[in-house]
């Protein structure tokens, strides 16, 4: 067990810190608001033979009735409940963005939209 952290905390293989806390957000479920899932990508688990990426999980969901600004808006609901703060200073225009402090390290929730599509990424 202890050579195994080790070599965990040193970046050389499994799930980051990071990306560990991000897997346990609410925001973060392939079964958030009962969404049709679509596609899921997490990024950033520890490879000594890959370069290091920025530890982050992205779900792509099916808009509920079609109604992509319905969704969005729930989301949104959804994530401000859960404790996430809307930030308004970066990345005019992309979507909503939103922060949360756990354990000393802020994380950031993006809600975008990709034609009929609402992407939900946590890094």
């Amino acid at each position: 067990f202890g050579v195994w952290e080790l070599g965990r905390l040193g970046g050389l293989w499994g799930a980051s810190d990071v990306l560990r806390r991000i897997k346990v957000e609410k925001i973060a479920s392939k079964n958030l608001l009962d969404l049709e899932l679509v596609d899921s990508e997490v990024r950033g688990h520890n490879d000594s033979l890959s370069k290091k990426v920025m530890p982050s999980i992205q779900n792509r969901f099916r808009a509920a009735d079609g109604d992509v600004d319905k969704t969005v808006s729930q989301i949104i609901e959804f994530a401000e409940a859960d404790g996430w703060t809307r930030d308004d200073s970066l990345y005019a225009g992309i979507g909503w963005i939103g922060r949360k402090n756990i354990y000393n390290n802020e994380l950031t929730v993006i809600v975008k939209v990709r034609s009929e599509i609402v992407i939900v990424e946590i890094l």
